[in-house]
């Protein structure tokens, strides 16, 4: 099928309107955030494996850490202003990659004017406002989401696999949402959605069988040791021996709600 030129500068304009919005409006963003961010790029200056212990508001997971203190901790040798400047960049240059993503996803179900749809959500005030401009990591979370779906949905559309890759697919499943869960706290909700989706998949596909249970446990272990994998090398504060029952305990005031 033919694709129109306005579908593909729909797609287009989803690509870039992130980067561009950063560009366009450099002041518009949620200074509060961003100077929190700055003040825990100077702590994760001192080492990252300790970032728990120098900063006593570090509430993100480490890999939530790692993509707003450790990026501007990267970029920090250019000031504040034009660290935060190209952080939002970067940020942007994910909003577009999720848009490609989404486009991927789209194909894969066969949805019709795939292109023209990924570049309207892409372009949608919903999709940029709150991530790249405002300075938040949360198109970080949508990537993993993303990235979660698409494995998902690539197994399902494709030709029936042998059970060895089966199994492979089942622990990169565990990996992809134990990385989701180690970005931000919100993902909790979306990550409760896959692994159920997750769960939903299994049983269909291996029915009540011991194959099963095999992968039911191989999955579980995976997804287990992928989310303890830092605590190992983080200083953590005792009772604690893992930073994500830090953070959620007493990192966020959120936590009882």
């Amino acid at each position: 099928m033919k694709i129109r030129f306005s579908d593909r500068a729909i797609f287009a304009c989803g690509l870039g309107i992130s980067v561009l919005a950063v560009l366009a409006m450099p002041e518009l963003y949620f200074h509060k955030d961003l100077e929190t961010f700055w003040k825990w790029a100077n702590d994760w200056n001192m080492g990252w494996s300790n970032i728990y212990l120098a900063c006593q508001d570090c509430n993100y997971p480490i890999l939530g850490m790692y993509v707003s203190a450790g990026w501007l901790n990267w970029l920090s040798p250019l000031g504040f202003g034009k660290s935060v400047q190209v952080y939002r960049i970067l940020l942007g240059l994910i909003d577009g990659i999720n848009v490609l993503l989404i486009y991927v996803i789209l194909r894969m179900l066969r949805v019709e004017r795939a292109l023209f749809i990924a570049g309207i959500i892409g372009i949608s005030i919903c999709t940029w406002v709150g991530g790249a401009l405002w300075g938040q990591i949360d198109g970080v979370s949508q990537f993993m989401i993303l990235c979660c779906l698409a494995w998902i949905i690539y197994k399902n559309t494709t030709s029936p696999w042998l059970p060895k890759y089966y199994l492979l697919y089942v622990c990169i499943s565990s990996i992809l949402l134990a990385c989701l869960i180690l970005v931000k706290q919100l993902v909790i909700f979306s990550a409760f959605t896959i692994g159920l989706l997750l769960v939903v998949d299994l049983f269909y596909q291996l029915r009540l069988t011991k194959s099963l249970l095999w992968h039911s446990f191989a999955g579980l272990a995976v997804f287990i040791a992928t989310i303890f994998l830092f605590d190992p090398f983080l200083g953590i504060k005792k009772p604690y021996f893992s930073h994500l029952i830090y953070i959620w305990k007493e990192g966020v005031f959120q936590s009882g709600i």
